[in-house]
Formats: structure tokens, C-alpha cells, sequence
């Protein structure tokens, strides 16, 4: 019997169809999940919530776009891993692209697949650091 592990994700797009579709994808999953608009409620909903594990964005949005909201994380220290989604992958500069730090870019339309392949992942490595913890902590 294979483990599977909840992933509190953050989704930020600001389409709502899609933000709700994607929401409703990933809480069949069994994830827990937050939903922001843009990049600006995003972060208020980060500064509630700091145990997000996994941050779904697009890159084209009103406020605070999606590369900013990655920017504004960097400097804020070690993050979660950062999926950006975009429709239009050549609005993002080869310059801007470097200075991102993402775990995935995705070019929409996206599949479930490609999104379910991403948080098997990152549950798998949170699973991973978690028996690397509690193996740490084991007096032999």
C-alpha cells in the first residue's frame, strides 16, 4: 500500500474558472487548499498560512503577477516549491526566467496529469524528509 500524503497548496490565478476548477481538482485529491486572486492576496494569505507546501500560480495577473510574487518569496528566505503556469511563455524574458526560482513552469492549457505528476512529487519529498526526521531523532 503506497502512502499518500495531503499537500496544503496555495492556487493563485486570477481567472476564476480556472482557479476554481483547479481548487476542486486538487481538494478530490485530498489536498488542502488555498485560493488567492493575484499575487497581493496571495501573500496575505501566506503570512496566515507560512505551512503552505506548494505554490500554483499564474503569471499574468493583475496587482501582482506571478514572477513578482516569486521575487517578493525570495526575499522573504526559503520557500515552497513554485509552479507558474502561463499561457504565454514567451512574455517571460530569458533574464526574468533566471532570476525565478520555481520548481516547474507549466504552459497552459495544462493537463491534471502534468498538475497530479508535480504534487506527486513534492508529497513524495515531503514524505521523504519527514522519515529522514524521524530517523535523525532515533537513539540506536
Amino acid at each position: 500500500m503506497t502512502a499518500k500524503i495531503s499537500l496544503k497548496i496555495l492556487v493563485v490565478e486570477d481567472e476564476s474558472v480556472v482557479r476554481e476548477n483547479l481548487v476542486y481538482i486538487l481538494n478530490a485529491q485530498g489536498h488542502e487548499l488555498f485560493a488567492a486572486e493575484n499575487g497581493r492576496d496571495a501573500v496575505e494569505i501566506l503570512a496566515k498560512n507560512p505551512e503552505i507546501d506548494l505554490i500554483i500560480s499564474d503569471f499574468n495577473m493583475p496587482v501582482m503577477n506571478g514572477a513578482k510574487l516569486n521575487l517578493w518569496l525570495q526575499e522573504q528566505g526559503p520557500h515552497c516549491p513554485f509552479i507558474l503556469c502561463t499561457g504565454s511563455p514567451e512574455m517571460i524574458s530569458r533574464e526574468l526566467f533566471q532570476k525565478l526560482k520555481i520548481y516547474a513552469m507549466i504552459t497552459k492549457p495544462y493537463t491534471v496529469e502534468e498538475i497530479e505528476k508535480h504534487c506527486n512529487a513534492i508529497a513524495s519529498a515531503k514524505i521523504n524528509k519527514t522519515i529522514m526526521g524521524l530517523n535523525n531523532k532515533v537513539e540506536c
